[in-house]
């Protein structure tokens, strides 16, 4: 149950036109030649499922869309930085939206950024000596060993209550059947 993610993405998709490519190359050192651009969500599943990309990165929205068509055939994994506060609003094709959200990433996702929530907010920054650790809401087998105890523990003294009553039945039905036939 714990997802298995590639150590390096030799294939990553990324929806074109995005400021995404330019982010992978820097955060990810992802060469261009690895990288192929997408379109639309159905690209990402078609992508995904013959193999031609190890993963797709893309904003949490249209993560969320793909989702929605093909969730039960993928899942996301992050760390996602979901930040409260104010949003934007573009028209579709305006020339500020990529300037803009690459903008507010590079902010967002910044080392002093990083630093403050730490210091200031309490959060704890991931260790980079394992980028692909699990989100601590993910669940392993490990999540379910104290379940699995109690089911087995449970199981067995079922079993041992079970065979002491059929002895015991058994045991008083010879009883009564030597005491009818002794008498």
């Amino acid at each position: 149950m714990r997802p298995r993610v590639p150590s390096n993405f030799t294939n990553a998709g990324y929806q074109d036109g995005s400021f995404l490519k330019e982010f992978l190359m820097n955060k990810y050192n992802i060469t261009v030649e690895n990288l192929k651009p997408l379109k639309t969500i159905e690209e990402y599943e078609n992508a995904l499922s013959n193999g031609s990309v190890d993963a797709v990165f893309d904003e949490l929205p249209y993560v969320q869309l793909f989702l929605a068509k093909y969730g039960s055939n993928y899942m996301k994994f992050g760390p996602i930085n979901q930040e409260s506060g104010i949003a934007f609003a573009f028209g579709r094709g305006s020339p500020l939206l990529d300037d803009f959200s690459k903008a507010v990433l590079e902010v967002t996702e910044s080392d002093i950024m990083m630093e403050m929530k730490k210091v200031y907010l309490g959060f704890k920054v991931p260790d980079g000596s394992q980028p692909h650790e699990p989100l601590p809401q993910s669940l392993d087998v490990q999540s379910f060993i104290g379940l699995f105890v109690f089911v087995v523990t449970l199981a067995v003294v079922a079993i041992i209550h079970s065979e002491i009553s059929i002895r015991r039945t058994n045991n008083n039905q010879s009883i009564e059947v030597n005491i009818i036939s002794s008498q």
